[in-house]
């Protein structure tokens, strides 16, 4: 893995010992230097995209905000494109992050998580990637998202996809199943609007597709709201804003059985030493791209 060194950090970034995670003390540097170590892994599911990134200028403990536009002056080693808006007129300009210096940059803005278009910039309109969030009442709820899991992950491989599945760092799971850039993202979606509503029909008591959260009681949300043009998904091993920095982590699906995993089971803390010992799970992942039929 790579590290940052002394001299990138400390002459990239202004104030490197302020607290972004104060719970924990874990400095800004240290989030450049997590974020350096992971590079090899997060930059093949970052590279090429659009980014909406979370800044945190008082660190996580007090509200941040959301940024997408990049309409500014920027050093030019960073990179943007400039795409259409999808639900009101004008265009947005997205930053790429595209090398070890754009990373530093977003990290130098507080940036703590990036997300990323499911859809690369040379083609925003076609997806190369889907996503199911499974999103519980209440972390409590793991046992039921993982028997969730295990039911789309057959239901999508009868219709010849490869899911893939990771914790979001939050409460639930994601599953990402690779694309081939043959179908929009409304043709993505009506594929995952009838799986899931198939799925939530005959486990009505485990599942629902209800947005309304009043109406889902203890049944775990499947969300795919996320592939649409314009949307995001966070970044695999991106940090989470949460008090002990946890880390969205691709695994592999025999993992889910161990009770000891759960959604912020891996953190800034343990991550590169789960990564020193079983490398990246997904290190295949695009190689696994699949023809959308319908």
């Amino acid at each position: 893995m790579n590290s940052i060194g002394d001299t990138l950090v400390d002459t990239t970034l202004s104030h490197p010992q302020k607290k972004l995670f104060p719970t924990t003390g874990i400095t800004k540097q240290q989030v450049a230097e997590y974020y350096e170590n992971v590079l090899d892994f997060i930059f093949p599911h970052i590279k090429d995209r659009p980014l909406m990134v979370e800044r945190f200028p008082e660190g996580v403990d007090k509200k941040g905000f959301v940024q997408k536009n990049f309409d500014e002056d920027l050093p030019d080693y960073v990179q943007t494109v400039r795409l259409a808006n999808l639900s009101r007129e004008g265009e947005t300009e997205y930053m790429l992050c595209q090398n070890t210096k754009s990373l530093a940059y977003l990290v130098n803005l507080d940036c703590v998580t990036p997300h990323s278009w499911l859809s690369r910039a040379d083609k925003p309109d076609l997806p190369d990637k889907m996503v199911i969030d499974l999103d519980p009442a209440d972390v409590t709820y793991y046992e039921e998202v993982v028997r969730t899991a295990f039911i789309l992950k057959s239901m999508l491989e009868d219709a010849n996809m490869c899911p893939h599945v990771m914790t979001t760092g939050s409460r639930g799971l994601h599953i990402v199943c690779p694309l081939r850039r043959n179908r929009s993202f409304d043709r993505v979606r009506l594929f995952l609007k009838d799986l899931t509503e198939r799925a939530a029909e005959m486990h009505s008591d485990l599942m629902t597709t209800d947005i309304r959260k009043d109406k889902r009681g203890e049944r775990i949300y499947l969300d795919i709201a996320r592939n649409t043009y314009g949307q995001t998904a966070v970044v695999p091993y991106a940090l989470r804003a949460m008090p002990h920095a946890p880390v969205a982590t691709p695994l592999r699906w025999t993992e889910l059985d161990r009770e000891a995993v759960h959604p912020q089971k891996f953190n800034m803390k343990n991550i590169l030493d789960r990564l020193a010992d079983e490398g990246d799970v997904w290190d295949n992942f695009y190689r696994h791209k699949r023809k959308l039929m319908r």
